[in-house]
């Protein structure tokens, strides 16, 4: 039998709780704008683009790129009329990010740039009587753009625009389901994209969460009204599983979703999002949803959740630093990235980096790094070890991937260090070890084969 090194199983200092996990922090302010904002932010690898507000006398679309140890590699302002808004940004496999805005007057305009990678613009289209919401970018690197729509009656409508690569527009698609039709975040999928729309009609509000394939057909649309609040972001994972994050007041709300649009769990995470928040959750490269609002007044959290909707880990920004959050996503690290705009005057676009894990010693940070690919347990029974860094009550349970208890293997005092146990399958499929203690829980998962 061959021994599992469990890395980074938990390892929390309830008196670190607190502590600032930042690893870099970046503002930006142009040289004449009275309040830069980052609105919404997208990374490529260990790349990060984030799109917002660069505003004085107009108002223009900002968008920088930063390096992975956060040096800017460059910032863009693209300024086409008075007062261009930007709402979301998109990258593709291309590298090339794209940037959907408003160009706000009597009637609103889409505003859509794509830019090369040295931040070059590389296209731009316009549709009069478009609010873009939101943007995405399949693996083909096909564009689409999210918004309501305007005309001569009263109600808005939804509107679903597809774009090629190259900027040649594909479809338009405009669909209403009864009065006061709002769209909110956009998630790009294998086969398609999942939209999500804030919707009244003569029963009462409704969340919609609309799957079109390629071609804009709707495939199928689910009601989340469970969920409550205010929803406004959604992000899928490889698999095509929904991820779907709502405003709750001080909370936010986050639902698991099956492929199918159908609700697997609902939990909701303590962090206030900004008022202008329309970027909620994002997903890292573990298979973790990603949520970031404001704690304790205004400081800045960072909350990493598990499939199953357990809290994985919490990150803080500093304690001086008061912003709201508007935008955050994940790179290929696992680390999350969070953008807004301070709070301390003169406002600024402000960008976050954090470590993803609170407590974990260096080192042991990313649990899928850490072991062996592919690492495997037997219906025998397989050592694993566990390390902990403090002195404390823990638990040590397997679970099966529907959230089954499998088998509790410890649970009791365990000293600062490693930690030697057996753990068996009684099937072949994927399992996850959790170790909770100190206030946490963090797990890994290990894989069963026959």
């Amino acid at each position: 039998m061959r021994c599992i090194a469990v890395m980074a199983i938990l390892a929390v200092l309830a008196s670190a709780a607190l502590a600032d996990d930042t690893l870099w922090t970046r503002t930006f302010k142009g040289e004449s704008a009275a309040m830069d904002r980052g609105k919404s932010v997208a990374t490529i690898g260990n790349e990060i683009f984030v799109t917002g507000m660069e505003q004085g006398l107009t108002a223009n679309v900002l968008l920088i790129r930063y390096k992975a140890n956060g040096d800017t590699a460059w910032a863009r302002a693209y300024d086409l009329d008075t007062m261009e808004v930007a709402s979301d940004v998109a990258v593709g496999s291309d590298t090339s990010p794209v940037v959907c805005a408003q160009v706000q007057g009597a009637t609103p305009k889409l505003l859509l740039v794509k830019y090369n990678k040295n931040g070059d613009t590389a296209w731009t289209r316009h549709r009069v009587g478009m609010n873009p919401i939101s943007v995405a970018v399949d693996d083909q690197n096909a564009v689409y753009v999210w918004g309501g729509m305007y005309g001569t009656a009263q109600d808005e409508s939804l509107g679903l625009f597809k774009y090629a690569s190259d900027g040649t527009p594909v479809w338009e698609k405009t669909l209403a389901w009864g009065n006061m039709n709002r769209c909110a975040g956009l998630a790009a999928t294998a086969s398609g994209v999942v939209a999500l729309a804030n919707c009244n009609d003569s029963v009462g509000g409704h969340h919609w969460m609309i799957k079109f394939n390629s071609s804009g057909d709707t495939v199928w649309r689910q009601a989340l009204d469970t969920l409550g609040g205010d929803a406004q972001s959604v992000v899928c994972d490889p698999s095509g599983t929904i991820y779907v994050g709502a405003s709750r007041g001080s909370q936010v709300g986050v639902a698991r979703c099956s492929t199918s649009g159908r609700a697997e769990w609902i939990r909701n995470v303590d962090v206030q999002p900004g008022p202008e928040a329309q970027n909620l959750i994002a997903f890292d490269s573990d298979d973790r949803v990603v949520v970031a609002g404001t704690v304790q007044g205004q400081r800045l959290a960072v909350v990493k959740l598990t499939e199953t909707g357990d809290i994985y880990s919490t990150n803080y920004g500093p304690e001086s630093l008061a912003i709201m959050v508007f935008g955050v996503a994940a790179d290929a690290g696992g680390h999350p990235v969070v953008t807004g705009v301070t709070q301390t005057p003169p406002p600024a676009c402000i960008t976050i980096k954090f470590s993803g894990t609170v407590g974990v010693e260096e080192g042991l940070a990313r649990p899928n790094a850490a072991r062996p690919a592919g690492a495997r347990i037997a219906r025998a029974g397989t050592p694993v070890t566990v390390s902990v860094r403090s002195t404390g009550a823990y638990t040590v349970a397997l679970f099966d991937a529907r959230g089954t208890l499998v088998q509790q293997v410890h649970d009791g005092f365990l000293g600062a260090g490693d930690h030697r146990f057996t753990v068996s399958a009684p099937a072949a499929g994927s399992y996850y070890l959790r170790v909770t203690g100190a206030g946490s829980v963090a797990e890994t998962k290990l894989v069963q084969v026959k």
